[in-house]
């Protein structure tokens, strides 16, 4: 908990300790990270929101056309952007996916868990990417073409 003051540590235990996952939860929520699904749903809304080719793509090329279905393609959209992070089980490390096994691999459960290509038995969770990355992502789907775009 280096991003918190000393003073708000109790606080935060108190108030996240509840929670599944608690702190780690709570750091991943507000801390310089932001988990992989909540990163692809409001590139989701976004890509509606302005007519974006990327959110038409997802709810009509994904071959899961089911909401987790769009988050993973969504999910599969974003690593090809920027770095995508995980937990690798059964370690509690968090570590960047190789980009190549992002761009290959599988996002499932609505962009939770990913499974590299050729690999089965592994599998990442707590996905995530840095809070940095997210308005870089904005700005890449703010410059796609637009639906309505004739070509």
């Amino acid at each position: 908990m280096d991003f918190l003051s000393p003073f708000a540590k109790p606080l935060v235990n108190a108030v996240f300790g509840w929670l599944p996952g608690g702190i780690r939860w709570a750091k991943a929520r507000f801390g310089s990270w932001m988990p992989l699904s909540d990163a692809a749903r409001q590139t989701y809304q976004e890509a509606r929101r302005i007519g974006s080719i990327v959110a038409d793509a997802a709810e009509r090329l994904g071959p899961d056309k089911s909401p987790e279905g769009i988050l993973n393609y969504i999910a599969a959209y974003i690593a090809l952007n920027v770095p995508v992070w995980g937990t690798r089980l059964p370690s509690t490390k968090r570590e960047q996916i190789d980009s190549v096994q992002a761009r290959t691999g599988a996002f499932r459960d609505g962009a939770t868990t990913f499974r590299p290509r050729g690999n089965p038995q592994t599998v990442f969770t707590d996905l995530c990417i840095a809070r940095k990355d997210m308005q870089r992502l904005m700005d890449d789907v703010r410059s796609s073409l637009k639906v309505d775009t004739a070509i």
